[in-house]
């Protein structure tokens, strides 16, 4: 079976799996944490795509076009050249739960680890091994890897979320800027920007209080 089309709204995918119903094309609904996909067997998944293409009716979720699989060793099912900046963003969305908190897990780890090694360095071994190197590991440990979590899960499930800002904003452009590629694009780069900016707070907050 192959996705043909996913939306937020399982209304409307129910009234395509009619439609395609009585069109002789037979398909299943799968629910998932984020919306609802519509699948097809693969023998049909063109003609079907034809069909969704062609409709006059305006949809609200997005028809899924599967692109051609690379035989190259660099690029994955996605078609998405390896260390490419799309490729990156591909594969963020692909993260479970779990690979998230193991992420902000490792991000924490560091952060701390690095400003324990800046403490030996300029307090010396004797004063940060010990309790005064547990005050500067665990508090920045766990400060870090909260922060760094609540902006990959608001990030990586920026759906679940969307409809607040349905609600409380104006579109001032075109459907098509708010497309599925840029919103994950923007939020693959929040994801960044805000592990530097959490990075930046902790080292201001750290060098004004041991200065």
């Amino acid at each position: 079976m192959k996705k043909v089309f996913e939306s937020k709204y399982a209304a409307e995918v129910e009234n395509l799996k009619r439609h395609l119903e009585d069109e002789c094309f037979e398909s299943e609904i799968h629910e998932t944490f984020e919306n609802y996909e519509l699948l097809v067997d693969e023998n049909i998944y063109d003609e079907v795509l034809v069909k969704l293409e062609g409709m006059k009716k305006k949809l609200s979720g997005n028809i899924v076009v599967e692109k051609a699989a690379s035989s190259g060793k660099g690029k994955k099912a996605d078609g998405y050249e390896r260390g490419t900046f799309s490729y990156f963003v591909e594969e963020f969305f692909r993260l479970n739960f779990i690979k998230l908190v193991l992420i902000s897990a490792l991000y924490a780890l560091l952060v701390g680890l690095g400003f324990v090694v800046y403490g030996i360095f300029t307090f010396g071994m004797e004063k940060v091994i010990g309790e005064k190197g547990l005050l500067v590991f665990v508090p920045t440990f766990c400060i870090a890897m909260i922060l760094s979590l609540i902006i990959l899960i608001s990030s990586r499930f920026y759906r679940v979320f969307s409809f607040v800002r349905e609600i409380f904003s104006i579109r001032l452009c075109s459907d098509d800027f708010y497309s599925e590629e840029k919103e994950k694009a923007f939020a693959f780069i929040k994801a960044i920007f805000g592990h530097a900016f959490i990075l930046g707070v902790i080292i201001y907050s750290f060098f004004k209080v041991s200065s």
